[in-house]
C-alpha cells in the first residue's frame, strides 16, 4: 500500500485580545487562511477573514466577533451615489470580509459594471498597492467567456483601491446549494465550463487559488439557451507574498473549506491546487455542502484537508454512480502527482461516470487512490512539496512563476 508522509498538523492558538474586539488565532508553521465573504454560507460560520499580520513563526488572523464586518470602514451604502473615476454608483451587490461589490453605471458607455471597492489598513500599503494593480492589469488581458472580464482599475481620494469588471446578473452557485444540492446534470456542466476557465489560467502559468461555489457565478442565459457560468474573484485582494512582507513558503489567504493541502501547509502550487478545489466544488454541489463541514471548527477541518481521506459521495447521497467516488477522491488525492493533472482531464472523468450511471456499466473503472497517512515529525527547514517537478505561482489570481 502506498504511503504518504504528510507533516503533522499543529492545532491553532485561540488568543482573546482587547484589541478591537477581535480573536487572534495563530497557526504554527502553516498558511494562514481567511474566511470568505459574507456570501459564502459554508466558510462564514467560522471566521470571516480580515487582514494577516505577520510575527515570526507565526501566522495570524484577525476574526471579527461580529458577523458581517467588512474589510474596510464604515456603512458599504456610504458610497451609493458617489462618482468613483466617473462611474456613478447606484447600488450595493455585495459586501463581505475583503470589500465591496458596487453596480455602478459606466461613465460614457450605456451599461452597468461591477465596481469592486477596496479600503482598510490593507489597501493603504504602498507594496500591497503596487501588487494590487499588477495582478489587476493580469487579470485584464484574460479573455474567455467563463471568466469575469475586467475593465479597469484605480484609487480614490480617499485611498481605496478599485476595479472594474463585467457585471453579471444571476446568482451564485453557493446560493444555489441553499436550499439543497443540485442535479447531476447542473452539477457536471458547471465543473465542466470552470473547468475550461481554470485551464484557459492554467496555460498561461497563472492559478485561481480561490475556486468555490461562490466564485461560480451563474446568469440566465437566453430563451433556449443554456445559464452562463463565470468564473469571478480571482484572489487580488488575497494576494500576499513576500511583495507584502510575507515569505515564498505560501502564506496566503483562502477559504479554508475548498483548500488543498499543499496550499494549507505553505507548499509551492501549481495548477493542481485549483483540481483539488474543484473537486471540493463538485462535491458542495452534489451533495450542498463543502467536504469535512460537519467537522468542529476550523482547526478540524484544515487537519482533514491534510491528513483525512476524502468524503465518499456516496455516503451521502444515494443513486448517484458509485464511479463518482473515484473521480472525487483522485481529484482530491493529498499527493498533486495524483490528481488529475488538468481541470479539463478531471471534468472528462465527472461526464464518463455519470454516463455510465453505474460503477459496473461500459467497464468503466475509477479506483480510489490509497490513502494511507503517517505523520511525519520533519525538521521544518528540510520540508518538501510532493511532486515539485512542475513549475509554480507563487500566489494570487496571476503571478507568472518566477516572478518577483
Amino acid at each position: 500500500m502506498k504511503t504518504r508522509r504528510v507533516e503533522p498538523f499543529r492545532k491553532p492558538l485561540i488568543v482573546p485580545s482587547a484589541r478591537d474586539g477581535r480573536t487572534q488565532i495563530r497557526f504554527p508553521m502553516v498558511a494562514v487562511l481567511g474566511y470568505g465573504g459574507v456570501g459564502d454560507r459554508v466558510t462564514r460560520r467560522a471566521v470571516a477573514g480580515l487582514p494577516v499580520q505577520r510575527a515570526s513563526a507565526l501566522a495570524t488572523v484577525y476574526a471579527p466577533s461580529t458577523r458581517g464586518a467588512t474589510f474596510g470602514s464604515g456603512d458599504p451604502a456610504r458610497r451609493v451615489g458617489t462618482m468613483i473615476a466617473n462611474y456613478r454608483v447606484e447600488a450595493v451587490v455585495s459586501s463581505g470580509g475583503m470589500g465591496t461589490v458596487y453596480l455602478a453605471r459606466h461613465p460614457s458607455l450605456p451599461r452597468r459594471d461591477a465596481l469592486k471597492i477596496l479600503d482598510g489598513p490593507l489597501a493603504r500599503d504602498p507594496r500591497f498597492r503596487v501588487r494590487f494593480m499588477r495582478e489587476a492589469d493580469l487579470a485584464a488581458g484574460l479573455h474567455h467567456p467563463n471568466i469575469v472580464a475586467v475593465y479597469d482599475r484605480g484609487d480614490t481620494p480617499d485611498g481605496a483601491l478599485w476595479m472594474a469588471m463585467e457585471y453579471v446578473r444571476g446568482t451564485d452557485a453557493d446560493v444555489e446549494t441553499g436550499a439543497g444540492r443540485m442535479p447531476p446534470a447542473r452539477a457536471e456542466r458547471i465543473v465542466s465550463e470552470v473547468a475550461m476557465a481554470l485551464d484557459h489560467l492554467h496555460r498561461r502559468n497563472l492559478l485561481h487559488r480561490d475556486v468555490k461555489p461562490a466564485n461560480i457565478l451563474l446568469s440566465p442565459g437566453l430563451p433556449g439557451e443554456p445559464e452562463r457560468v463565470v468564473l469571478a474573484d480571482f484572489g487580488i485582494a488575497r494576494s500576499c507574498d513576500d511583495h507584502y512582507g510575507l515569505t515564498r513558503t505560501g502564506d496566503v489567504i483562502t477559504t479554508v473549506a475548498y483548500a488543498s493541502p499543499e496550499l494549507l501547509q505553505g507548499w509551492p502550487l501549481d495548477a493542481r491546487t485549483d483540481i483539488y478545489s474543484l473537486g471540493c466544488t463538485l462535491f458542495h454541489l452534489l451533495t450542498g455542502h463543502a467536504p469535512f463541514s460537519d467537522r468542529p471548527g476550523l482547526a478540524a477541518v484544515m487537519m482533514a484537508h491534510i491528513q483525512h481521506p476524502p468524503p465518499r459521495l456516496s455516503d451521502y447521497v444515494a443513486g448517484l454512480p458509485a464511479a463518482l467516488d473515484g473521480v472525487v477522491a483522485t481529484a482530491m488525492a493529498k499527493d498533486p502527482g495524483d490528481r488529475y493533472q488538468t481541470a479539463g482531464e478531471f471534468a472528462r472523468a465527472v461526464r464518463a461516470a455519470l454516463a455510465v450511471g453505474c460503477a459496473r456499466g461500459c467497464g468503466l473503472r475509477i479506483p480510489l487512490p490509497s490513502m494511507s497517512i503517517q505523520p511525519h515529525h520533519a525538521n521544518p527547514r528540510r520540508r518538501r512539496p510532493p511532486d515539485r517537478g512542475r513549475s509554480h505561482v507563487s500566489s494570487g489570481l496571476a503571478v507568472p512563476a518566477g516572478s518577483p
